[in-house]
């Protein structure tokens, strides 16, 4: 009788929810953040996310954490994604200033519009990416389009994007739905593991669609029927960046002498308030890696050039055209 071979039964990859630091990427942190010596100074030491005030998908909720997170770090007021005829209780400016900036006149109410995430009055225009370590970032056509306009019709203001790097696994999982928001909250202010500040010169770039050419090395594109098209930014091109931004700023055949690079920690003893009860998280300290144009003005005017050269009516946007948020 012949015996039964001894098949070894290929184990099952186990699939992580929650937060999980990988020794690549404690290695990766270790020597990547010896230079990260000073504090940035926060425009606001606490932020409040009232969990139970927010849709239940947990995804929505990582957006809003970073979206807070960048609104109390660099100042301004976060929209919400919303009118702020909706919601003006979230607002403590000028009501009739941000209005004046920002015209909701004629807007169809039920019409979805891609708006900035945070804005500070004649300073600057915000948008926060969570991206989870390991992962591509992906970089909208729409979205992308969009802030070209925003940064056309205001041109004063610096339009940045601020990149979250967290290290909680697989947030649209059952497993991480059935958690509480608190908890939620708790765990990325446990696993967010450095952050990128990049201006839209540089965005631009990386996008690669209208302006430059999109490195193999860097990013692809991707788009699919159910799906928006946009770029990928590889892992290796977020990571090296934050690693080594000259570098990647002279693959993306920019010059790095255009830019200001600033390295920081993020605050000490930053507090999130997930209820109005004293329900406290204390944000652990994580690395920023923070680029803006040394010259804004000069920026914007090779910027205006580049988008005649593109066909773009920059008189309709900035004379007749409401501003697109």
């Amino acid at each position: 009788m012949e015996k039964t071979p001894n098949l070894q039964v290929p184990k099952k990859r186990i699939k992580r929810t929650g937060v999980y630091i990988s020794k690549p990427l404690k290695k990766f942190l270790e020597e990547s953040t010896h230079a990260y010596t000073e504090t940035l100074t926060p425009n606001r030491e606490e932020v409040s996310i009232y969990c139970d005030h927010i849709s239940k998908a947990k995804h929505v909720l990582m957006g809003k954490f970073y979206e807070e997170l960048s609104g109390a770090f660099y100042g301004g007021i976060v929209l919400d994604g919303k009118s702020i005829r909706e919601n003006p209780a979230q607002l403590d400016i000028d009501f009739g200033e941000l209005e004046q900036m920002i015209n909701w006149e004629n807007k169809p109410k039920d019409e979805l519009f891609i708006k900035p995430d945070i804005v500070n009055i004649g300073k600057s225009i915000g948008e926060a990416k969570g991206c989870k370590s390991g992962s591509s970032l992906h970089i909208f056509d729409e979205q992308t389009e969009r802030y070209r306009k925003i940064q056309l019709r205001s041109p004063a203001h610096s339009v940045y994007f601020a990149i979250y790097r967290h290290a909680f696994q697989r947030i649209k999982d059952k497993t991480a739905t059935i958690r509480s928001g608190e908890e939620i909250i708790q765990d990325l202010s446990l696993s967010t593991m450095y952050s990128l500040k990049i201006p839209l010169s540089i965005l631009l770039y990386l996008h690669g669609k209208w302006y430059g050419n999109i490195k193999e090395t860097l990013g692809y594109r991707y788009g699919k029927s159910d799906y928006q098209d946009c770029t990928m930014a590889r892992e290796f091109a977020i990571r090296s960046l934050f690693q080594d931004p000259e570098k990647i700023i002279d693959m993306l055949d920019l010059s790095p002498e255009n830019y200001k690079i600033t390295r920081k920690l993020s605050p000490e003893n930053f507090t999130v308030r997930t209820s109005p009860a004293e329900s406290l998280t204390t944000l652990t300290q994580f690395p920023i890696l923070m680029i803006e144009d040394k010259d804004h003005e000069n920026w914007i005017d090779s910027f205006v050039e580049s988008e005649k050269r593109l066909g773009t009516n920059i008189q309709e946007i900035q004379g007749t055209e409401e501003v697109p948020f």
